[in-house]
């Protein structure tokens, strides 16, 4: 079977256009990604549609957004790694190239993957970043496929909108932290000046400082210790 030919270059620009009003309103990147992958799904008829991304805590990529997968089936994704040792055409990948994972593909873990989400075909866009292995878009069949070219070039521009969105959220991200970070410190100068208390003073060090910092823990310094 043919891609649909909703996956026409007209079509194509219209989708990435979508898209690009998706990032500019929505500033929760799980809820962008979510309707990233909704467009995606609908726009090259594809049965699945997923965001995977690098985890630095679990050193493999992990699933981060995904419409259409079943969830007895999303279950065993969500918790899965994508990993080196796992991960079909992962060399192609990394230069930055979409692939077609299928029953005729030569990588001995294209067919353990399809058989594992229960597919026939999966096309896997890179996503462009920084390192190597940012993440990717990728789109899945349950039945077989014949993708155009048009296709696959639509899912790469996909893919960059997507690292857009990603790299948008974590600016973001950033400058509220800074702006956090700023607003308890002067909080913290403000009280320390108007307190004369030293017990006072510690524990307000420690409950403004947290705040600024971020802290899991607390650290408590005795008056005693103080020195």
């Amino acid at each position: 079977m043919r891609m649909p030919a909703s996956a026409s270059e007209g079509h194509g620009a219209a989708v990435l256009l979508e898209i690009a009003r998706e990032i500019s309103v929505t500033l929760s990147l799980t809820d962008c990604l979510q309707r990233i992958c909704a467009i995606t799904r609908a726009a090259v008829g594809a049965d699945r549609s997923s965001v995977i991304l690098w985890s630095d805590r679990k050193r493999a990529m992990v699933p981060a957004a995904d419409v259409g997968t079943p969830p007895e089936v999303y279950e065993r994704f969500r918790t899965a790694s994508f990993t080196a040792a796992n991960t079909p055409a992962l060399d192609q990948l990394i230069v930055g190239k979409t692939v077609l994972i299928d029953h005729d593909s030569c990588d001995p873990n294209a067919r353990k993957l399809l058989e594992a989400l229960g597919i026939t075909a999966q096309i896997i866009a890179p996503l462009p970043g920084r390192g190597p292995a940012s993440g990717a878009l990728t789109v899945s069949y349950e039945r077989g496929i014949a993708p155009s070219e048009g296709a696959l070039s639509l899912l790469t521009g996909i893919a960059h909108q997507a690292a857009v969105a990603i790299e948008n959220a974590r600016l973001f991200t950033n400058t509220q932290k800074a702006a956090e970070f700023r607003a308890a410190l002067s909080d913290l100068s403000l009280a320390l000046n108007q307190e004369v208390d030293p017990d006072r003073i510690v524990e307000l060090v420690c409950e403004k400082g947290l705040a600024a910092f971020d802290a899991c823990t607390r650290s408590v310094m005795t008056h005693g210790g103080m020195g």
